[in-house]
């Protein structure tokens, strides 16, 4: 969802329209002119500088997105990872819940359980990496940029707290629920051989 989403935005639609309307004036040439080049006429002049990347319009240089910004996108995208990851784990432990007599297919699926969430947890901790990594190499003297990125990394922060707080309460039901039914299966009634 895009309300899930942070991170900064840059609208470059004003820019693009003021360039394009600065230009709309401009005389250039059309498909159906005919100009000397060369001691021979061409035509199509403008279609076919555009072709060659010898364009007579110059919309200026894209700044590359910040490495910062990569931190940024990367954790958005462990988000859904983990999340991901938390329905294998619910599924997975559903059907341990379930009372069963196989006792391998319980042993493989505790292990697929402690598996998925050590990884879960792997990736919470890279998570928190690439959240600190949003902050290195903030120029101190741009307060804006420092201001922004420290927006970016509570954001982040809040996303990830909430992931890890659902996370654990799931972990501590399904402990709570394995240690319900040990208790169960040790319990013998009195006078019963």
């Amino acid at each position: 969802t895009m309300a899930g989403q942070c991170g900064a935005i840059r609208n470059r639609t004003s820019q693009f329209i003021r360039y394009r309307d600065s230009f709309r004036g401009a005389s250039r040439p059309t498909c159906t002119d005919t100009f000397p080049a060369n001691g021979k006429d061409e035509r199509r002049i403008s279609k076919q500088k555009l072709l060659e990347g010898g364009a007579d319009i110059e919309m200026g240089t894209i700044a590359e997105t910040p490495n910062w910004m990569k931190n940024v996108e990367a954790t958005q995208s462990l988000f859904s990872i983990i999340s991901a990851k938390k329905e294998e784990l619910a599924k997975l432990m559903a059907k341990s819940k379930r009372v069963g007599f196989d006792a391998d297919n319980e042993a493989r699926r505790k292990e697929q359980i402690s598996a998925t969430a050590e990884e879960i947890s792997n990736l919470f901790k890279k998570c928190e990496r690439n959240i600190q990594g949003v902050s290195e190499g903030a120029d101190p003297k741009d307060a804006q940029d420092r201001t922004l990125r420290k927006n970016v990394q509570v954001a982040l922060a809040t996303q990830l707290h909430e992931l890890s707080v659902g996370f654990r309460k799931e972990q501590q039901r399904y402990l709570d629920k394995l240690r319900e039914m040990e208790s169960k299966s040790q319990f013998r009634p009195a006078g019963r051989g």
